[in-house]
């Protein structure tokens, strides 16, 4: 390995870019030890995702900024409403399909981290994401 943290640094790769495979291994070469899935479709997703892991000689960790859901990395996807809608609704049932829903297609893409919020606590009203 070349760089002894770089198994700390995730870079992100885009599952429908041609290239993604080929800047995957150059990444790999590097030490990195996982990825953020930016967009394209979940079966897109998987291929790049396994594909990465043969390549790899240690266990990858795949990520994805997913707030609402997957729909706004990939498609196709479970609309899901913002964090802050489903905790207004005060419905633990919506809260676990959203949840629910959310995991079941990062499975399917191969992904095993989201970055979502699971509690975030709005102190200013000018930032409509926290």
């Amino acid at each position: 390995m070349r760089f002894p943290y770089a198994r700390l640094v995730m870079p992100s790769l885009g599952a429908d870019d041609p290239q993604a495979f080929a800047k995957g291994r150059r990444w790999l070469a590097a030490g990195v030890g996982g990825f953020m899935v930016m967009h394209g479709t979940r079966p897109d997703s998987r291929r790049l995702v396994d594909a990465l892991n043969r390549e790899a000689r240690w266990p990858l960790l795949f990520s994805i900024d997913a707030e609402y859901g997957i729909a706004n990395r990939l498609r196709p996807a479970t609309p899901i409403p913002p964090i802050a809608a489903i905790g207004v609704a005060d419905d633990a049932g919506l809260a676990y399909a959203a949840g629910r829903a959310t995991a079941l297609e990062c499975l399917e893409a191969g992904v095993g981290w989201v970055f979502g919020p699971v509690m975030d606590v709005q102190s200013n009203p000018k930032n409509p994401i926290i």
